[in-house]
């Protein structure tokens, strides 16, 4: 008789076989384990699987959690399918992460997914919250001293 988290598929073994990772085996006795689902994971011998954890999502191999890759974020709330994109005027520039982060001024994102601000250039700006949009010439009568002004 196996115990949870393991599985005995061979007739006449004493033995059970543990599980692998990102599969389960809810019932003793089992003859097979079954994978996760997309968005969930397990270790090795586990009886349940998991909720991906923040930063993750199911994009791994088999809907197995992953880390979210550079320009994306997933929190703990959201739903463990996939990975968002971060929104404009926000950016992501490393892996697995829960949120995104607004461009500070004389910077903008204005593409989805960004992993960076790109700063604005001698005579341009961003006006006050606009860092979703591209830099704007400055008026007439008006100059940067330098590149990245707000």
């Amino acid at each position: 008789m196996s115990d949870l988290g393991e599985y005995q598929n061979e007739p006449g073994k004493g033995s059970c076989k543990q599980c692998s990772e990102n599969t389960k085996s809810e019932n003793v006795s089992s003859t097979h384990c079954t994978s996760c689902g997309v968005g969930e994971k397990s270790i090795p011998g586990s009886a349940k699987c998991q909720p991906c954890i923040a930063g993750e999502a199911g994009t791994g191999r088999n809907g197995t959690c992953a880390s979210c890759s550079v320009g994306k974020y997933r929190t703990s709330e959201m739903n463990a399918d996939d990975c968002e994109s971060c929104g404009l005027g926000r950016y992501q520039d490393q892996q697995g992460q829960a949120t995104c982060f607004p461009c500070i001024p004389g910077f903008f994102a204005s593409d989805l997914g960004a992993a960076a601000c790109r700063e604005c250039s001698k005579n341009t700006f961003v006006g006050e919250k606009a860092y979703d949009k591209e830099c704007t010439e400055c008026p007439i009568g008006f100059a940067t001293k330098k590149t990245g002004s707000a």
